[in-house]
C-alpha cells in the first residue's frame, strides 16, 4: 500500500513475473499507491502461460487510483487467468471516474490467446472508475465484465469479450459478456471503437438498476465475429436492459454521434426492454 511510480514486469520476457498459487491476490495495490504500471506478467498461470495455478484474485485494486493494467501496446500485455475468484477485481469509494485503466491485456485465456484458463469473473469493477479498452476477456466461469455502483462512468471500447484473439470463434464466458448494475455516464463502445460481445452462454450486454442512467451502448459488435459477417452469438439474447433504468442511448454515442450497433445471430431477442424510462 502507499506506493507509487512502481512498474512490476516491462515489456520483453526478461522482464515477466510469474506470479500465481498465492492464497490471497497476486498483486494488490491499494491505499494512497498511485501511478504504478502492470505490465507483461504471468497472473494465475504457469511459467509457460498455459496451465492454471490461480491465485484467489488475479489483480486487486483498492482505493488506489491511476494506476495502469497493462499499456498503450500487446507489448505491455499481462495473461491474467487461472484465479478462482475475478482476475482484475476494482473496489473503492475514492478511485475517480476513468482514474484506472485496463488495457492490452488477456483475461481468461492461456498466452497465445486461443482458449481458456478460467477466472471465476474476468473483472468487477464495484464502486471504482475504470476505462478497459483492447483487452480479449474470454473462457471465464461467470461473467467477462462486471460493473456495479459507479456514477462516474466506465468507458470500455476495443475489447473483445467471449471470443479468441483474433476474433473468429467462440471462448464464451459462461454468464454475460458485460453486465453493468446501477451504473451511469458509462460508455460501451464510441463512435472510434466498439467491442465484440460474442459467444457469450448468456446475454451479450445486460444492464439494469435504478440508478443506471445516461450511458450509452454505440458501435459494437454482439453476436457475430470480428467481420460482424460471422454467427457467434450469445445464449440468451443480444442487450437487456431493465429494472427502471434511464435514458439509454442505444447505436449512438453520448454527443448524439450515430454510431450503430451490430445485433445478429443470438438465441434470444436482439434487444429487451422492461421496466426502463
Amino acid at each position: 500500500s502507499d506506493s507509487k511510480l512502481n512498474t512490476i514486469g516491462g515489456v520483453t520476457s526478461a522482464h515477466r513475473n510469474i506470479i500465481s498459487g498465492n492464497a490471497g491476490p497476486g498483486v494488490m495495490l491499494s491505499e494512497a499507491g498511485s501511478n504504478n504500471t502492470l505490465a507483461g506478467n504471468y497472473i494465475g498461470t504457469d511459467r509457460n502461460g498455459e496451465l492454471a495455478i490461480g491465485n484467489k484474485i488475479g489483480v486487486y485494486v483498492v482505493d488506489s487510483i491511476f494506476n495502469f493494467i497493462g499499456g498503450g501496446s500487446t507489448a505491455s500485455r499481462n495473461v491474467i487467468s487461472g484465479n478462482s475468484e475475478a482476475g482484475v477485481k476494482i473496489e473503492g469509494i475514492n478511485i475517480t471516474a476513468h482514474s484506472i485503466e485496463i488495457a492490452h491485456n488477456y483475461i481468461g485465456l492461456n498466452k497465445g490467446g486461443t482458449s481458456s484458463i478460467p477466472n471465476a469473473v474476468g473483472i468487477e469493477s464495484i464502486n471504482g472508475g475504470s476505462s478497459i479498452v483492447f483487452n480479449v476477456v474470454s473462457g471465464n466461469i461467470g461473467d467477462g465484465i462486471t460493473v456495479s455502483n459507479q456514477q462516474l462512468g466506465v468507458i470500455l471500447q476495443g475489447n473483445i469479450i467471449g471470443l479468441n484473439a483474433n476474433g473468429s470463434d467462440s471462448v464464451g464466458n459462461g454468464g454475460d459478456g458485460v453486465q453493468l448494475l446501477n451504473v451511469s455516464n458509462s460508455e460501451l463502445g464510441t463512435f472510434s471503437a466498439g467491442n465484440v460481445i460474442s459467444g457469450n452462454d448468456g446475454f451479450g450486454v445486460t444492464l439494469g438498476g435504478s440508478t443506471s442512467i445516461e450511458n450509452s451502448i454505440a458501435n459494437n459488435f454482439i453476436g457475430t465475429d470480428i467481420s460482424g459477417t460471422l454467427r457467434r452469438g450469445n445464449g440468451l439474447g443480444g442487450i437487456r436492459i431493465h429494472d427502471g433504468v434511464q435514458s439509454t442511448l442505444v447505436g449512438q454515442d453520448p454527443l448524439f454521434v450515430l454510431a450503430p450497433n451490430v445485433i445478429s445471430g443470438n438465441a434470444g431477442d436482439a434487444i429487451s426492454a422492461n421496466d426502463v424510462e
